[in-house]
């Protein structure tokens, strides 16, 4: 069953999107990790608090073979996600002789992409082993349609990889727009990642760009993790879950 399947209240009556909005019109105060999600919130009383990753998650360390490339994720439930590389991921891969990795299912997974050569998988995994297998990639990958649901998305899986020294090309959706401008702002070199449009070689290019960067660009990793380690862990925005809180328990007692 799809991502989209699951939530329709005539396939699924005990989980569905109806749920949400129940729970979102009986909630003191509602938050969401973007901006288009505000408008799930029907009284207006809502707050946007962006995705961020855990400390720890700078402090996980891998072995890498600085040959292979991946993904995190199931293609039944990212539809239409990998296509938007164009096979640009596969040139690059058969260029550097590179190797594709999923952390999480590989049904679908090849054909997408358009590989030669069969994905290695993890399968389901714990969360524990699931940020521990996205450490061993030397490239992340983090394509998106362009449609409503995914100009919604958060920057997390960015954040993940940047957390984790993983240079990343992503496409120029919204919130990875954003964050790259951010990383531009902040540093005073290129971020450890890459948007790419739609076509193929732009893809082939950031990719096999990225593989190099470890060797290459060390510095650019390492700023990376800095950046997140400087705004973006839990930790360091806590306060504004407290505040949001605060903010709801006012608004009960009104």
């Amino acid at each position: 069953m799809g991502g989209w399947e699951k939530i329709q209240p005539s396939r699924n009556p005990s989980y569905n999107w109806r749920h949400l909005v129940e729970a979102c019109a009986r909630a003191d105060l509602v938050t969401c990790s973007t901006p288009p999600l505000t408008a799930y919130a029907p009284h207006g009383r809502v707050q946007v608090l962006r995705n961020c990753v855990p400390t720890r998650y700078l402090d996980i360390t891998a072995q890498r073979d600085g040959k292979t490339v991946g993904w995190s994720g199931s293609n039944s439930m990212h539809p239409g996600d990998l296509h938007v590389t164009r096979g640009g991921v596969a040139k690059a891969l058969r260029e550097a002789e590179a190797d594709f990795m999923v952390v999480g299912e590989r049904q679908g997974v090849k054909e997408a992409l358009g590989l030669e050569r069969d994905v290695f998988a993890t399968g389901l995994v714990s969360h524990p082993t699931y940020v521990r297998k996205l450490a061993e990639l030397d490239v992340g990958i983090a394509p998106l349609a362009d449609n409503r649901y995914t100009r919604a998305k958060s920057a997390l899986k960015l954040l993940q990889y940047s957390a984790l020294g993983v240079p990343w090309v992503a496409s120029p959706a919204p919130e990875y727009e954003r964050l790259y401008e951010e990383m531009l702002s902040e540093g005073s070199q290129e971020p450890a990642g890459a948007l790419a449009g739609p076509r193929a070689r732009e893809w082939c290019r950031e990719v096999l760009k990225a593989l190099r960067m470890a060797e290459e660009a060390p510095h650019r990793l390492y700023g990376a993790m800095q950046f997140v380690a400087a705004h973006h862990t839990i930790e360091r925005n806590a306060w504004k879950w407290a505040e949001a809180w605060a903010k709801a328990i006012e608004y009960r007692r009104q």
